[in-house]
């Protein structure tokens, strides 16, 4: 799975009636999620994911979401504003 987040500065157009000519930010980010299962029960799974930052290569491990928001508010600001 691959995120995108605004960052780096790219043009844009708009494709409307009017043409409008912007500049957008890219900030890539590469997630991993991996299942750990134990061999004596497959059944019982449980999962972790590695988040990396593509422009920098770092790299942190996380087992809950809030771990990879913080990893990722390292290098953007995050809107904390959640859909209803």
């Amino acid at each position: 799975m691959v995120i995108v987040v605004t960052n780096h500065r790219l043009p844009i157009t708009a494709h409307s009636s009017l043409i409008m000519e912007s500049e957008a930010n890219l900030t890539s980010f590469v997630l991993r999620f991996v299942s750990d299962q134990a061999a004596d029960d497959p059944a019982a799974t449980s999962w972790h994911g590695v988040i990396r930052h593509v422009q920098t290569n770092q790299e942190r491990a996380f087992t809950r979401w809030s771990e990879a928001e913080a990893f990722i508010q390292q290098y953007i600001e995050l809107n904390e504003e959640r859909g209803a």
